[in-house]
C-alpha cells in the first residue's frame, strides 16, 4: 500500500452524492507514502533548479469610467508554480526530456500521463453526471511557508470547459500551527461530513421564518460554515471549479501540492446540482437568485466582503496605507501578518518585470478599493430584508445529520 499511486480506492462510497450536494469531497490516503515521497522529492528538485516561477494574478482595478479592468501582474509571496500540462497537452511536449523543466521526474511523468487520465475514468465511473473528458491542466506548486497564501476566488466561470478541481497534497508532517489549509465555502445542499467541519466561530443565532419577505420556507440548511481541509500528505480534495469559492490560508511551513483541473461536457457545469425534490415550486422560486453563478458570486462577495479583502492583502502583501482600506477589527485572529519583500521579480509569458514595493502596494490598494465599491453596489441591488436576515445568522454550523432542526430556525432555512 505504501507504494500505491494516486487512486480513488479510499474515496467515500457517497463521493458522487457529496459532489452533487456539497460541491466538494475530501479523500484521505489517496496515494501511498513511498509514491508521495518520490513525487515530493521530484517537485522540490524542480523548484531547486529554478524551473518554478512566482505564482501570478492580475488584480482587477478601476479603469476609465469606473469600470473594472485587469491591472498589473502581482505575485503571491513565497509561492512558486509551473504547469506540466496546459489545455490537455504537455507543456512543452518534451517537458520530461533531459534538460527540460521537469527532467529526471519519472513519478511526475507517471502522474501526468497515467494517473491523472485514470483519475478521469474513475471519477466518470463513480459520478457519470460529471461527464469529464480530459485532463486540462496540471501544476506543481511550492509554498515556502513564509505566510504565502491564495486569495478567495472561484477557479473558473461556466464559459470554460473546466468542471472539477483536484488538489493532491505532498507535504510531510503537518500540524495546525503550520497553517496552509484549503478553506472552502460550500454552496451546499446538506450538512458536510463531521470530520471536515470547521469549528463554529460565533454562536448560532436563530431567526423566525416570518422575517423572510418571500413567505415561509420549509426548514433546510444552506449555506453552511466554511470548511478547512488540512494539507496532509496523501489528501486529495475534489471540488467544483465553477461554484466552489475557496482560498488557501497563510502557510508557515513548506507546502507542496499538485493542482489538477479536469474538463468535461456536462450540460450543467455548475454544481451542486439543482435543488432536490424536497424543495417545492414556491420555495424554489424564492431561491431563484442562487441558481446562477453570477448571483452566487455576488452574494458571497457581499457576505464575505471583509474576508475577501483580507485574503487579497494576505496573498499579495501590503503596507499600512493598504491595511487602512479595510476594517482591521474583522480580521481572522488566526492569521499573522507577513510584510512583502521590497522588490520581487515576476515573470509572465517569458518576459521578466521588476515590480517595486510602492507600485506593488498601489496595485493592491487599488484592487481593494474596487472590491469595496463592487461589494457596496451589489449590496444595494439585493433585497435588504433578506440580506439582513442572512447576515444575522451566517456562517451557519449545521447540527449533526440525525438532529431535526427546529421550526423557524434560519440555520435550516434551505
Amino acid at each position: 500500500m505504501a507504494d500505491v499511486s494516486l487512486s480513488l480506492d479510499a474515496a467515500p462510497p457517497d463521493l458522487s452524492a457529496q459532489l452533487q450536494e456539497l460541491g466538494y469531497c475530501v479523500i484521505e490516503g489517496a496515494a501511498g507514502a513511498e509514491w508521495l515521497a518520490r513525487l515530493r522529492k521530484e517537485a522540490q528538485a524542480v523548484d531547486a533548479r529554478g524551473s518554478l516561477e512566482p505564482s501570478l494574478n492580475k488584480l482587477a482595478t478601476a479603469g476609465s469610467g469606473g469600470k473594472s479592468t485587469q491591472g498589473a501582474l502581482c505575485a503571491k509571496r513565497g509561492v512558486r508554480e509551473a504547469a506540466v500540462m496546459l489545455e490537455g497537452a504537455l507543456t512543452p511536449p518534451d517537458t520530461f526530456a533531459d534538460g527540460a523543466p521537469f527532467a529526471a521526474s519519472p513519478t511526475l511523468a507517471e502522474l501526468a500521463t497515467s494517473c491523472a487520465p485514470e483519475l478521469v475514468r474513475s471519477l466518470n465511473a463513480a459520478a457519470p453526471w460529471l461527464a469529464l473528458n480530459r485532463v486540462d491542466t496540471i501544476k506543481v506548486q511550492v509554498n515556502d511557508g513564509a505566510g504565502g497564501c491564495f486569495p478567495m476566488h472561484f477557479d473558473t466561470t461556466p464559459q470554460t470547459s473546466r468542471r472539477l478541481t483536484a488538489i493532491l497534497y505532498l507535504g510531510e508532517e503537518w500540524t495546525p500551527p503550520h497553517g496552509g489549509e484549503l478553506r472552502i465555502y460550500p454552496c451546499a445542499r446538506r450538512p458536510p461530513p463531521t470530520a471536515h467541519r470547521l469549528p463554529l466561530r460565533r454562536p448560532h443565532r436563530p431567526c423566525r421564518m416570518s422575517a423572510l419577505p418571500t413567505g415561509p420556507v420549509r426548514p433546510r440548511r444552506f449555506p453552511l460554515a466554511p470548511v478547512d481541509v488540512a494539507p496532509r500528505a496523501g489528501t486529495l480534495v475534489l471540488f467544483s471549479s465553477v461554484s466552489s469559492l475557496h482560498r488557501v490560508m497563510p502557510a508557515y511551513a513548506r507546502r507542496v501540492a499538485i493542482s489538477i483541473w479536469l474538463s468535461g461536457q456536462s450540460a450543467e457545469p455548475r454544481f451542486p446540482s439543482a435543488y432536490p425534490a424536497w424543495v417545492g415550486k414556491d420555495e424554489a422560486s424564492s431561491l431563484a437568485f442562487l441558481r446562477t453563478s453570477s448571483n452566487v458570486a455576488a452574494l458571497t462577495k457581499v457576505l464575505y466582503s471583509q474576508e475577501w479583502a483580507a485574503s487579497t492583502e494576505d496573498a499579495f502583501g501590503a503596507g499600512p496605507d493598504v491595511r487602512r482600506a479595510r476594517d482591521p477589527s474583522r480580521r481572522d485572529p488566526r492569521e499573522r501578518r507577513v510584510r512583502p519583500a521590497r522588490r520581487m521579480r515576476t515573470r509572465a509569458h517569458g518576459a521578466s518585470a521588476l515590480t517595486s514595493h510602492s507600485l506593488w502596494c498601489a496595485q493592491v490598494k487599488a484592487a481593494l478599493e474596487l472590491h469595496h465599491q463592487e461589494a457596496a453596489r451589489l449590496e444595494a441591488q439585493m433585497p435588504a430584508p433578506l440580506l439582513a436576515l442572512l447576515r444575522s445568522t451566517l456562517p451557519l454550523h449545521p447540527p449533526p445529520p440525525e438532529e431535526e432542526a427546529e421550526e423557524g430556525d434560519l440555520g435550516a432555512l434551505f
